[in-house]
């Protein structure tokens, strides 16, 4: 097995809505930090990658997400497109993973952030697993 010596300021294991939220507030403080993150998913989202389909947020989207962009997208859209005012828009399963997903991608291409999907960290002294929760 070939090993691979990475290095970066931060080691974020798990790509869910807490992850996420400390790399978006820990790169609006300091935009020069290399983070490598983590996640045995597929994609970032958390526990929203294994919801049902038809799982919705149970607040306002305007209250969920990151801090440094909107979930609920372009209010004058959702108000003319959709006619639902921002604050009564609750996201949908599918919104919430392209948010997340977008997310990391911009932070991937801005050169902040490494991103390992279907990986899994084993820290020291831990067995290695080869076998998905």
């Amino acid at each position: 097995m070939k090993v691979t010596e990475l290095a970066c300021d931060y080691l974020v294991v798990g790509a869910g809505a807490a992850s996420i939220a400390f790399i978006d507030t820990l790169l609006t403080k300091q935009p020069l930090t290399k983070i490598i993150l983590v996640d045995k998913n597929p994609c970032p989202g958390g526990h929203w990658v294994h919801a049902y389909g038809f799982v919705r947020l149970h607040q306002p989207s305007l209250l969920y997400g990151v801090a440094s962009r909107q979930l609920e997208g372009n209010w004058l859209k959702l108000i003319l497109g959709k006619l639902t005012l921002p604050w009564h828009h609750r996201a949908s399963k599918d919104e919430i993973l392209k948010y997340y997903d977008s997310f990391i991608q911009d932070k991937i291409s801005a050169g902040q952030v490494q991103y390992f999907p279907n990986c899994q960290y084993n820290f020291p002294g831990e067995e290695p697993t080869t076998t998905h929760p």
